[in-house]
């Protein structure tokens, strides 16, 4: 057997500040055949516990790394094999991996600080995720909910550079974008959007868009149809939902952590998810002066005044196909009982998932909409 039949399973790098990984549980037994896109590995890092999935087909044919091993970005998990090999051959590349690796420096670490651009007067920081040297795939643009950040898609964004290049930023006055939000309505937050792409020259890409982020990405395909491959709609849209205004009105108005906390856990279905950090990180953008009047714009003119997140005769006004994901315990704009999508609309949900989806299913998620645009 070649040494090139045998794949390394390597810590992940899930979000730009990930340096290690704690392994939590092997989700498959040595020896069990898997396919592409399997969970087979839980890993956790800064208290969120993601599911690692196969690369590709094989045996997994060794478990390096044990439940309670830290270890750094790039360090090996386990090893997975296409054909036959013996333990002596494992051994000798499992070795050979080993005394090759070297952990990345702390100097090393990736910048964290966005890059910038004007658009309309408003400086909005945003990050590109550039595609792997064989990438060709259209770019993916990734649009926040309300009160969150382009950090939020820390376990989504990296995860599809392999083949595409991804972009997310923050919207006006999130984030680290300028305190100005224009008239805060979803047509001049979507023209903003387009105005982005157009300064990043982007002529066209697929739309993932969150709450929020998920109406703006409808409207920005109304107006600018030309510009949106397809689009992906994470909890915001569908007959009969209804955001939960006092949810709104009781985030914008919170300023201490007591008082935000409970907010951000009717985010989630899974308590486990929400960590101090998150909730520190929150406050820090929110106390920044002028957050709170802008956020109360945005909330008047984009969702006090819509009946629903994104109304059903947006969504058929369409061509691009359209993919609308759920989490089945969302608790700010659950589904509404008689959702009724368009022809050119699927929809899923995640059960076990609040409204935070991208978050709590990540895996599952990224594998379901790498699915969908890969054909487009």
């Amino acid at each position: 057997m070649s040494i090139g039949q045998l794949t390394p399973l390597t810590m992940p790098k899930w979000g730009m500040a990930m340096t290690s990984g704690t392994v939590v549980e092997w989700l498959v037994e040595a020896g069990a055949r898997v396919t592409r896109g399997d969970e087979i590995l839980e890993i956790e890092t800064d208290k969120t516990i993601v599911a690692m999935e196969a690369p590709g087909d094989g045996e997994l044919s060794r478990q390096v790394a044990q439940p309670g091993d830290e270890l750094p970005v790039g360090a090996l998990l386990g090893v997975l094999t296409e054909g036959e090999a013996d333990e002596v051959e494992i051994d000798a590349f499992v070795n050979k991996f080993r005394s090759h690796f070297i952990p990345q420096e702390a100097g090393e670490e990736v910048d964290l600080a966005p890059s910038r651009v004007e658009i309309q007067g408003i400086s909005i920081a945003y990050r590109k995720y550039p595609a792997a040297e064989n990438g060709s795939g259209l770019p993916i643009l990734f649009i926040h909910g309300f009160g969150g950040d382009q950090n939020g898609w820390m376990f989504n964004a990296p995860e599809f550079a392999e083949q595409r290049t991804a972009y997310t930023f923050d919207l006006p006055a999130h984030g680290e974008s300028s305190r100005q939000v224009g008239a805060g309505t979803l047509s001049s937050l979507a023209t903003l959007v387009a105005d982005f792409m157009a300064a990043l020259v982007i002529p066209r890409a697929h739309i993932v868009g969150h709450s929020l982020g998920a109406a703006i990405a409808v409207e920005l395909a109304v107006q600018n149809p030309h510009q949106a491959a397809s689009l992906v709609l994470l909890s915001g849209a569908g007959a009969g939902t209804v955001v939960d205004n006092k949810y709104v009105e009781g985030f914008i108005a919170a300023q201490r952590r007591p008082q935000l906390k409970p907010y951000i856990h009717q985010l989630f279905a899974d308590p486990t998810f929400v960590t101090r950090e998150m909730i520190e990180n929150v406050l820090k953008a929110k106390r920044i002066e002028g957050t709170g009047a802008c956020l109360d714009k945005i909330a008047e003119a984009s969702i006090y005044s819509v009946e629903d997140a994104v109304p059903e005769d947006k969504l058929s006004q369409l061509e691009m196909p359209a993919l609308v994901i759920w989490g089945g315990q969302d608790q700010v704009a659950p589904l509404g009982q008689t959702a009724k999508l368009p022809a050119n609309t699927d929809l899923h949900v995640f059960e076990q998932a609040g409204h935070m989806v991208h978050i709590e299913a990540a895996s599952e998620l990224n594998a379901m909409i790498r699915k969908f645009i890969e054909n487009y």
